[in-house]
């Protein structure tokens, strides 16, 4: 559910009839992972999600919640989530709101409905786990790739999907659980199928992978992954339904702070 503007390049690619990774064998790493980020899906969005959180001895939860995004058509890069919970009872009401900037640390607030209080979420806490999920914060808006450097590794399939992989370093450990992450990412529609994250000692810790991609609007969409803590054995699966790009009657009053406690 996120949107930047397609590369320039890909416009002079998609003029030329060839397929992205035509004019050379493969883009460099950096380049791939921006590509990722810039995704095109529209200008806004909406969409109802529910996490089924699993546990190693086969404990499930369900959580349901709404998002919505916005573009600043101001400011290129800048994006706004909005996230509200609808189920279960000891999180329905619950919201985040996401201000994701282009550059520096992106802005996240929280309403706790129970004690009536907007909290802040500090900077630091962007890989926190998100409501208790093995996603944390930073996954929801998208890790900015100005974060890591990145190295192209090779091309491989996932699935029947050809995929340039690439490793990413954090350039700043601090507040970082992974110490390297390897993405596979769609060599025509840039979206990351597969994620590992690993430790500084080489275990591998975290991984991601996708289970659907539906095209709606003609936007490639993932509909369904999975991220798994591989430590815990737990893990959650987001499955994305309802989902509407470029919406006319989308409310652009719930992407500010002070409309967390009034809805």
């Amino acid at each position: 559910m996120k949107f930047k503007q397609i590369l320039p390049a890909l416009a002079l690619v998609a003029f030329l009839g060839l397929p992205g990774w035509a004019l050379a064998e493969a883009p460099e790493g950096a380049t791939i992972m921006k590509m990722a980020d810039e995704a095109p899906d529209g200008e806004n969005g909406r969409a109802k999600v529910v996490m089924i959180l699993s546990d190693s001895s086969d404990g499930v939860r369900e959580r349901e919640f709404t998002i919505a995004r916005k573009d600043d058509a101001d400011q290129a890069g800048e994006s706004r989530y909005f996230i509200e919970f609808a189920k279960p009872a000891d999180v329905k009401g619950m919201r985040f709101l996401i201000w994701d900037h282009a550059q520096g640390a992106d802005d996240r607030w929280m309403f706790l409905p129970r004690l009536k209080m907007v909290r802040r979420i500090a900077a630091e806490d962007e890989r926190g786990a998100f409501v208790g999920s093995d996603f944390v914060y930073e996954d929801i808006s998208g890790r900015d790739p100005s974060k890591d450097t990145h190295s192209y590794e090779r091309t491989e399939k996932v699935g029947d999907r050809e995929t340039w992989v690439v490793t990413s370093t954090p350039k700043e450990t601090t507040g970082v659980e992974f110490a390297k992450k390897t993405s596979w990412v769609d060599t025509e529609n840039h979206l990351v199928l597969k994620e590992e994250y690993f430790a500084a000692n080489g275990e591998k810790i975290k991984e991601s992978v996708t289970e659907k991609v539906e095209i709606i609007q003609g936007v490639p969409t993932k509909t369904s992954w999975t991220m798994k803590n591989l430590k815990s054995g737990h893990k959650t699966n987001m499955k994305i339904g309802e989902v509407r790009y470029d919406v006319d009657d989308l409310d652009d009053n719930q992407f500010e702070e002070r409309a967390l406690k009034r809805r």
